[in-house]
């Protein structure tokens, strides 16, 4: 079987010309866009990339900052909360409505700590426990006088004092 010579038609030379010219210039127009997208896709990553490190420099300065306030509030830090305890209360056997009422009256006495700066307060704290041992509470017609036995002191004071019965 012999295959027909088309190749010396005038028709189909100009079908397979007008082919591969096409399939040339479908190639270059698919490089052309291919070309344009890459372009595109590199330019929007490099300004990424920038956008990151410019991201990445202000988040450093702002931990930076942050770090340095976060130091300076610490050596500013208030007196937020005070807690009183007694060290001898089981041995007096007060009562908690008792024990209630000294620590009112005490508190009365110091509330003006709360809000404080702590550096003022360890500064003042001399002060403090005379104001809180010189004082004499009358509850139901008994005297008590407290002792300061310990002195805490950070965002919260804590007290611990020895209740003592004065007739």
């Amino acid at each position: 079987m012999r295959i027909p010579p088309y190749y010396q038609n005038r028709a189909w030379q100009r079908f397979l010309a007008g082919v591969f010219i096409g399939a040339i210039i479908g190639w270059l127009t698919f490089l052309f866009m291919f070309g344009q997208l890459q372009n595109e896709q590199v330019s929007l990553i490099v300004e990424q990339q920038l956008k990151i490190r410019d991201l990445e420099n202000a988040k450093e300065i702002w931990q930076k900052d942050y770090e340095k306030w976060n130091e300076e509030n610490k050596k500013k830090l208030t007196i937020e909360e005070i807690n009183i305890y007694f060290t001898n209360d089981k041995r007096l056997l007060l009562d908690e409505y008792i024990k209630y009422q000294l620590q009112e009256a005490i508190k009365a006495d110091i509330k003006s700590l709360i809000k404080m700066d702590i550096e003022t307060v360890a500064k003042n704290n001399e002060l403090i426990i005379n104001t809180i041992e010189n004082k004499v509470i009358s509850i139901e017609g008994q005297k008590y006088q407290m002792k300061v036995h310990q002195f805490h002191l950070f965002t919260r004071l804590d007290l611990y004092l020895k209740v003592e019965l004065l007739n």
